[in-house]
């Protein structure tokens, strides 16, 4: 994902009659891209080069899943997550119902992680994952992000299913 194109990107006049269709007129038009594949220096960047959302969650969904978003807490992120991670994924309740103490509960295990941002929220930082889940998963998930805070736990890539 570009965040800062300025940082990689730089604007040059080119010739209409060479300039590649679909390329992209502005540093604001690159901003939060997401690349396909590596690009060469001083090459022009198009449309073409980049995914758009719809394309880069056709590709990255398994079959019969859907695409959740997950808001949780930067710090409960457990490590670094990155599309295509698994995760584990556990609900703290601060105030348990039935025993008035905090509590925690594993809510699914190997979750595909399909993006993965951080914004400012109101008190802290919040990250926003999409997550891979099945039709079934929704209301759970949906539930427990109404009832506590979430927290993924990145898996190791040979950890059983």
């Amino acid at each position: 994902m570009i965040k800062d194109p300025s940082r990689y990107f730089a604007v040059k006049a080119v010739p209409a009659s060479e300039a590649p269709m679909n390329a992209f007129g502005s540093l604001e038009e690159v901003d939060y891209q997401k690349l396909r594949n590596a690009v060469s220096k001083d090459s022009i960047i198009t449309q073409e080069d980049c995914y758009d959302w719809e394309t880069f969650i056709n590709e990255s969904l398994p079959p019969g899943h859907v695409a959740m978003p997950i808001v949780t807490e930067v710090d409960s992120m457990g490590g670094w997550l990155n599309a295509n991670s698994r995760v584990d994924l556990f609900l703290f309740l601060d105030f348990h119902p039935f025993t008035k103490d905090a509590h925690w509960h594993v809510v699914y295990h190997n979750l595909l992680i399909l993006s993965y941002d951080t914004n400012k929220g109101p008190k802290s930082f919040q990250a926003i994952s999409y997550i891979a889940v099945t039709p079934d998963q929704v209301l759970p998930l949906a539930i427990a992000q109404l009832l506590g805070r979430i927290w993924l736990s990145p898996r190791a890539p040979d950890a059983a299913s």
